[in-house]
């Protein structure tokens, strides 16, 4: 109990999930007389994890205007135009790029919590930026201080935190998953950001892709022109 008090629910849960066999293994081994776990294995906690709250396109745009350092800009237009959480948006670097089709470039990069793939376009205002989406390289405190700046700025411009939902720049990447639902399917966006799924073994090179690419494009051109 004392342990569980210093984690979420879902990393104690999870938690269960490795160390069951391992102390039942650890006992039939003869390595432990007691499965000293066995209480602990029994008791499955419910999540408390955070609802991160989605912004809508123009609020977004308008709390990076108001970034005050260049690593805020960088990471947050990363954040926006790709769907990366922040430690894998702070983190990219020139040997996850880059494939290259006759409209745009993609970033191919192994999610650090998942390990599994996600697989973006290069356009709209990240374009801009150029190789210094490649140079950030961010310290965990680095991205805390990003947040705390990003919350600051999104109440500065008015925005209302809703009743069981949080501000944090994670939001963007919930916000990216909204911005695409009217234009892509639940298993395109899945592909697109990184997400387990059974088809995650699919090749990010494949035409699927690059149809996904191409709408999405289209997507960000639209929103520019209005």
């Amino acid at each position: 109990k004392n342990q569980a008090k210093l984690h979420s629910k879902s990393t104690v849960n999870c938690r269960h999930k490795y160390i069951r066999p391992l102390y039942k293994w650890l006992c039939r081994e003869g390595y432990l007389d007691v499965n000293h776990y066995d209480n602990h294995d029994r008791v499955r906690l419910e999540d408390d994890s955070w609802t991160y709250q989605a912004l809508s396109r123009r609020d977004i745009l308008k709390i990076i205007s108001l970034a005050d350092t260049h690593e805020q800009k960088v990471l947050w237009t990363i954040m926006a135009y790709t769907g990366l959480a922040p430690i894998d948006a702070g983190q990219l670097s020139k040997s996850d790029n880059l494939v290259s089709t006759d409209h745009f470039n993609c970033i191919i990069t192994k999610r650090q919590k998942t390990r599994v793939l996600a697989s973006v376009p290069i356009c709209g205002d990240l374009l801009d930026l150029g190789d210094l989406i490649f140079d950030l390289n961010l310290t965990k405190k680095q991205r805390d201080d990003c947040n705390t700046a990003f919350v600051e700025k999104a109440l500065e411009i008015g925005i209302q935190q809703r009743k069981g939902y949080k501000i944090a720049q994670y939001g963007l990447r919930h916000s990216f998953i909204q911005m695409c639902k009217p234009y892509l399917t639940d298993n395109e966006i899945a592909l697109f950001v990184g997400h387990k799924n059974p088809k995650q073994a699919q090749s990010y090179l494949s035409p699927l892709m690059y149809e996904i690419h191409k709408k999405f494009v289209n997507l960000i051109e639209k929103e520019q022109q209005q």
